[in-house]
């Protein structure tokens, strides 16, 4: 038989993936010593600067990001839209109404009061016909018809055109109600729209902040690479400038020459560790 594992099937999982990870860390890091991985690292920064800077070919306000943003927007256009639909509803309501009262003052007897109260309800039917184009003949002929009952002599025709006068007038007041809480939901509506749009600009500001990071971050990796490019070519005597400094630093303060050395060693592969260790040992057997 098999003896027990000293460790638990979890911490077993937790060592492997430890190591799993650590492997990883290593390979990456030795990629990114490799020129080609760095020159390709590079050119991914670059991209996503440019993508972040705004060159990218999609329009502005695309995608999830836009319609997040507009939701400020879509929610005013719609409490308007419901605000104008009430108010129509009411102009209608209104307009019918005026008619009942231009049809209910032509019967008045001739007085200078009834005069003024025709005139008075022609013009406000008037322009109210005009306002509100949207109401039919059919809907005039009822309201004709209901006049004409309201002034019967037969008072079963009297009572049932009073109950459909009550119910209009019932209908009328349920549109007031809606006009008013559309009204009240178009405000707050309208507030929460100001609310996104200032935390929109925060973003936005935030987001170019983030560009210009993006960016330096970019122009650092590439000046980086392209000093590590040409300290491994020795240009301008880049190499020989490094190991000149560590021998004199070793000379004078070999402490501090110790700290610079782990801290050279830390971004540089083994073999340019070695040629900089050649390089000082040889100047320090001169001097």
């Amino acid at each position: 038989m098999n003896p027990p594992p000293v460790l638990s099937e979890y911490r077993q999982a937790g060592y492997h993936a430890e190591c799993a990870v650590l492997h990883l860390w290593k390979c990456a890091a030795a990629l990114l010593r490799a020129p080609v991985c760095r020159l390709l690292l590079c050119a991914g920064l670059l991209a996503l600067c440019l993508s972040l800077s705004g060159c990218a070919s999609a329009p502005a306000g695309a995608g999830l990001f836009g319609w997040w943003a507009a939701r400020g927007e879509r929610a005013v256009a719609k409490a308007e839209t419901r605000h104008d639909e009430a108010r129509e509803r009411q102009l209608e309501a209104a307009r019918l109404e005026a008619e009942k009262t231009k049809l209910a003052a032509a019967v008045l007897p001739p007085s200078p009061e009834a005069e003024l109260t025709t005139r008075f309800a022609g013009n406000t039917s008037d322009l109210l016909a005009q306002a509100v184009p949207t109401v039919t003949a059919e809907q005039l002929a009822t309201v004709r018809q209901l006049v004409a009952d309201l002034r019967s002599e037969d008072a079963k025709v009297v009572a049932a055109a009073e109950a459909r006068q009550l119910a209009a007038e019932g209908h009328n007041a349920a549109l007031s109600r809606q006009l008013a809480l559309s009204a009240t939901r178009l405000t707050a509506a309208e507030d929460k729209g100001h609310a996104i749009a200032s935390d929109n600009a925060k973003l936005a500001g935030e987001l170019l902040a983030l560009r210009w990071a993006a960016a330096a971050g970019t122009v650092l990796t590439v000046a980086a690479s392209l000093a590590a490019v040409a300290y491994r070519a020795n240009a301008f005597g880049l190499a020989d400038s490094v190991a000149h400094g560590l021998a004199d630093l070793r000379r004078k303060d070999p402490g501090t020459a110790t700290l610079a050395t782990a801290a050279l060693d830390g971004g540089l592969s083994r073999a340019e560790q070695t040629g900089i260790a050649r390089r000082v040992q040889g100047l320090l057997a001169a001097s």
